[in-house]
């Protein structure tokens, strides 16, 4: 396990203009060096970047919403959860790779 992780996620909505109402939010997720039960193996700390912009509009009585969100933005490559087997590297979680992932929302 890790021995410290931390998350700063900020959000900015812009009040005036043509893009009033957007939402942009953007965020910083850390994590230091992960040592196995046994002390042998150890996964190198990373630190990965978020990003998120979302703008809700009516459209008669419906609300509709669409969202950009930006997973691991400077495609970073780390392994966590890494453990060995017989002292050779066995197995850990690696990195999910630079991930955009857009939704439309409607609230009627």
């Amino acid at each position: 396990m890790p021995r410290n992780v931390g998350r700063v996620w900020r959000t900015y909505e812009v009040q005036a203009g043509d893009l009033k109402g957007v939402k942009l939010d953007g965020g910083v997720t850390i994590q230091d060096a992960a040592v196995n039960r046994a002390n042998t193996t150890t996964s190198p700390g990373y630190a990965l970047v978020g990003l998120m912009a979302r703008s809700g509009r009516f459209v008669g009585r419906s609300k509709i919403t669409a969202q950009l969100n930006i997973e691991n933005l400077l495609d970073k490559r780390y392994v966590t959860n890494a453990d060995t087997f017989g002292g050779t590297f066995a197995f850990g979680s690696f990195a999910t790779p630079r991930m955009f992932l857009g939704s439309i929302r409607m609230e009627f």
